[in-house]
């Protein structure tokens, strides 16, 4: 991508970043995520195959992917005895 001809001018934070920057950010928010939408997975498989290829695992049943970069089996497990152990506030019931 040729970022010299690009300048993006992002208000919510005040910073000017070329648009090579703006992508690799992207990139670099949708690695820390730990469900991936269908969309999100495809850009990180095109734009990163390789790290996509090792770290995400698509599920079919709701069309997402895990991100097991940042995915606990240890977390989940405790996350999902809290939640059968009514110890999770009501908003974190669900999901």
């Amino acid at each position: 991508m040729e970022s010299e001809a690009f300048i993006v001018y992002l208000h919510h934070n005040n910073h000017t970043m070329t648009a090579e920057q703006v992508l690799d950010q992207m990139i670099a928010d949708l690695k820390l995520k730990e469900k991936i939408s269908e969309y999100e997975g495809g850009i990180l498989h095109r734009l990163e195959p390789e790290w996509a290829s090792e770290n995400l695992h698509f599920n079919s049943w709701n069309n997402t992917y895990l991100n097991l970069a940042v995915y606990s089996e240890v977390e989940h497990h405790e996350q999902q005895l809290k939640k059968e152990q009514g110890q999770l506030p009501w908003y974190m019931m669900y999901f």
